[in-house]
């Protein structure tokens, strides 16, 4: 009786070694950016949220603490206000997040904070009170300088119009008007007692103010 032999060939070859190929600590080796055996990432980026700043009026504060930062980080914004400007407070999705200017929170998210402020709506201002160089009042020996007023508004802010109207109390003559930021008007000494200049302001929201300056005297 005839006998078949069959060969087994017990060499499996390289492609088949290195399906299960381990590193020498005895685990199997990855690359990076490959995913493990929960599927996720090896290589995935910490998440940064934003603290965005914004101003009522982007002229009347200068913002700090706005950027990128880590879940957990400590935030702190800062506002400093302008001259001409009140602080209201910091206000998220139209609520009142702070009323300090200064302020902390811990980053957990989107955040978009708007600094409220208000205009002082205030027309008051001040007046200088100089000697003429070049306008003399009286005869002879008995001549004085005219009085020169220069007019400086204390808060001159978001103003869409204002005017100024010097007048003497007692006259009946229709004040003269100037509509600049600031003037100067000439007058004798001798009816520098009986000065008033009026000041009406329109801020760009359409409110007004108004102030009056009478002499009190040097």
């Amino acid at each position: 009786m005839a006998v078949a032999f069959i060969v087994i060939n017990n060499n499996t070859s390289n492609d088949n070694q290195n399906e299960n190929e381990t590193n020498d600590n005895g685990t199997n080796s990855t690359e990076p950016g490959d995913v493990d055996k929960n599927g996720s990432d090896e290589t995935s980026t910490e998440q940064l949220f934003d603290v965005i700043l914004v101003s009522t009026y982007p002229g009347g504060a200068s913002l700090s603490g706005g950027g990128s930062y880590s879940p957990g980080d400590i935030v702190h914004v800062n506002a400093t206000i302008s001259h001409g400007y009140a602080f209201v407070g910091w206000f998220k999705n139209n609520a009142l997040f702070s009323s300090s200017q200064n302020c902390s929170f811990t980053a957990a998210g989107l955040t978009f904070l708007q600094c409220k402020m208000e205009i002082i709506k205030d027309a008051s201002f001040a007046v200088i009170i100089t000697d003429s160089t070049n306008f003399w009042s009286g005869e002879g020996d008995d001549m004085v300088p005219d009085k020169i007023l220069t007019v400086n508004p204390y808060f001159n802010v978001e103003i869409a119009s204002q005017s100024w109207h010097p007048y003497i109390s007692y006259s009946t003559i229709e004040p003269s008007s100037y509509n600049t930021a600031t003037f100067s008007v000439g007058v004798q000494p001798s009816l520098l007692p009986f000065m008033v200049i009026d000041h009406e302001v329109t801020y760009t929201d359409g409110s007004t103010a108004k102030s009056t300056w009478t002499y009190a005297g040097l």
